[in-house]
């Protein structure tokens, strides 16, 4: 159990020049317009016209999406493709994006074309056919049937986009295309990466204004540019362009709610801001919230959109629905959390079957006030009430939160009891050894990590991609107890099984385990800063810091403060090698890029004491 995760759009594009590559890329990879696409390959616009043809004109009218069309129809779109890129523009675009993002460094392409062997300079080629827009040829590829046949498709693909990137290249104007074959490590790279930044960049590019527009209109643009070549179907074309009208008219309309739904999530972040400024003015909400206040908020909006969502499903079905709902429901989605506290009291005081549940709920609305205490009293009556595992995990997590110790570890026993699922059980432990850390029951603490890691590394067997990041996790858990008991050959070990295994995770998925990387590696080189061995401290901070930098500039909101402990890290290494002035650049970099107030104060602290004060 765990606690406190985009498709893309299943239209297919018009494609020139055989299947299109958006067909073939997608299909190798398994992608999600592949069904779509390989349905209609091989219908061409030049079958005889009659009335054969009149019926294919009007069945393409219908369904112009459906098609992909050879170099015949390519005449028909060139006029306003510029303007209206097709789907098939952008996923080309997409995928030229996503094969630059796995090109690799300068530095190793050139260690790389050392041998004469590696001259082919695929992801040159590749960019090339791609930025040139080269039709794309799919001859002698035949649609895959299973897995086996779309890897050949898929290298097939490839290797003929290189040589075709290739021929304009060299400038060849011959018709034969001399291809490669893909070696097998690039082969392996390119599958396990490609489909998920493929997913990335295309859902990126389509989110575009200019995108966004192409989409929506480009098949009823496509419908009217081909419709007037044709005198005998003018009425189509008015009607196309009433569609269009009509298409534009619900562009604005759906522009407006998109603007309205900004403000009301503005207002609602507004409100519970306001709240939680109102709960550590009260005492409800402990001061050490204040570090993570900012996230804290997001997530009780999309908590608070969630609840709104069952009360609203519930409405709507008579059977299952309570008495005031619909007005929950309303209440939530206005931000009115006072008639929400007021309609959610009413129903617990009238509940019966469903006393647990309600209780729960009431509990997450006072959570969602930041009314904390009177949060944990309604979880906890309905854990004691209904012992719903689900109910007693969370109020287990939460009165952790809240810094309950004893409660929360009777709980998280209780749970353990009745637990068959081993990721539960291994959630469940993770937790109670932070528990028992906390409580300096370090022994229980171990043996707690101990019994998680087991279960993690055996989930992690069968199911790699799901379970080591967990093991990961319960390695560096299990590295910071034994520093903090100083057993420090353990420690550096622990610390090492973690950073392998992030650093594995991160070759197949680097945007998601790449800041894993480096904060564990900021983390070991803390540990060595400790143990006084002063040069591998530095050298791991320094590569923390270059590999979170890149991902920092990108998104600072998402990663200034873990960029900020790695600096102050960095500070207090070149402090201990006495080098204050360097000292001092570094923890003023870390203060600007700070946002969580502990870590601010903790890099002040050092600007005080190194940092020369401004004159007056």
């Amino acid at each position: 159990m765990s606690h406190p995760g985009g498709s893309a759009i299943g239209k297919t594009a018009f494609a020139v020049g055989g299947m299109g590559l958006t067909a073939l890329v997608a299909l190798a990879v398994g992608g999600p317009l592949a069904a779509a696409t390989v349905a209609v390959a091989g219908r061409v616009l030049g079958e005889a016209l009659g009335e054969s043809g009149k019926k294919l004109t009007e069945t393409f009218v219908e369904k112009a999406s459906d098609y992909f069309w050879d170099s015949a129809g390519e005449p028909l779109i060139d006029g306003f493709r510029v303007e209206h890129p097709t789907l098939e523009d952008i996923y080309r675009r997409a995928v030229q994006l996503s094969l630059l993002s796995l090109r690799p460094p300068a530095s190793k392409e050139k260690q790389r074309k050392k041998s004469d062997a590696a001259e082919y300079d695929w992801f040159e080629y590749w960019d090339i056919a791609l930025k040139s827009g080269i039709p794309f040829s799919a001859a002698g590829i035949k649609l895959p049937k299973n897995g086996a046949e779309a890897d050949e498709s898929f290298t097939a693909a490839m290797e003929i986009l290189a040589a075709q990137g290739a021929k304009r290249h060299r400038s060849d104007i011959s018709l034969t295309l001399e291809t490669e074959s893909l070696p097998e490590e690039l082969f392996h790279e390119l599958k396990a990466a490609l489909p998920g930044k493929l997913d990335h960049f295309f859902n990126s590019l389509l989110v575009k204004d200019e995108n966004t527009s192409a989409y929506k209109e480009h098949d009823l643009v496509f419908k009217q540019q081909f419709l007037a070549s044709f005198a005998r179907l003018e009425q189509k074309v008015d009607d196309v362009k009433t569609d269009i009208t009509a298409v534009r008219e619900e562009q604005a309309v759906q522009g407006r709610r998109q603007v309205e739904d900004s403000e009301k999530l503005d207002a609602i972040l507004k409100m519970l801001g306001g709240r939680f400024d109102a709960g550590i003015e009260a005492g409800t909400v402990p001061e050490s919230a204040l570090a993570e206040r900012d996230a804290l908020i997001a997530r009780q909006a999309e908590e608070l959109e969630t609840l709104r969502k069952q009360f609203a499903a519930r409405a709507s079905e008579p059977a299952r629905s309570e008495p005031n709902d619909a007005e929950l429901s309303k209440a939530l989605a206005d931000g009115d959390l006072d008639a929400a506290l007021r309609l959610k009291t009413d129903q617990v005081k009238h509940s019966t079957s469903a006393a647990a549940r309600d209780l729960y709920e009431l509990g997450t609305i006072h959570e969602l006030r930041f009314e904390w205490p009177q949060a944990l009293a309604a979880f906890r009556k309905a854990w004691e009430l209904g012992k719903d595992p689900v109910h007693g995990f969370y109020y287990a997590w939460f009165a952790q939160k809240l810094n309950r110790f004893n409660e929360a570890i009777a709980a998280y026993q209780y749970l353990l009891d009745i637990y068959n699922e081993p990721s539960d059980r291994a959630t469940t432990l993770n937790n109670l050894a932070i528990l028992y850390r906390d409580t300096q029951r370090m022994k229980e603490a171990e043996q707690a990590y101990g019994e998680a890691l087991a279960i993690r590394r055996k989930l992690a067997e069968t199911n790699p991609d799901a379970y080591l990041p967990d093991v990961a996790m319960t390695l560096n858990n299990l590295a910071i107890l034994y520093r903090d008991t100083q057993r420090m050959k353990e420690a550096e070990q622990a610390y090492g099984e973690a950073l392998a295994t992030y650093r594995k995770l991160a070759e197949t998925n680097p945007d998601a385990y790449l800041p894993d990387v480096a904060m564990t590696l900021n983390d070991l080189a803390y540990f060595c800063h400790s143990s006084g061995h002063a040069e591998e401290a530095q050298r791991q901070a320094f590569e923390a810091e270059g590999i979170l930098d890149p991902l920092w500039r990108a998104n600072p909101d998402l990663h200034g403060n873990p960029m900020a402990r790695i600096l102050w890290t960095r500070a207090l290494i070149s402090e201990a090698s006495g080098k204050p002035s360097e000292a001092c650049a570094l923890a003023r970099r870390g203060l600007a890029a700070a946002y969580d107030l502990n870590t601010r104060q903790s890099i002040q602290q050092i600007i005080d004491r190194l940092c020369p004060a401004s004159p007056a």
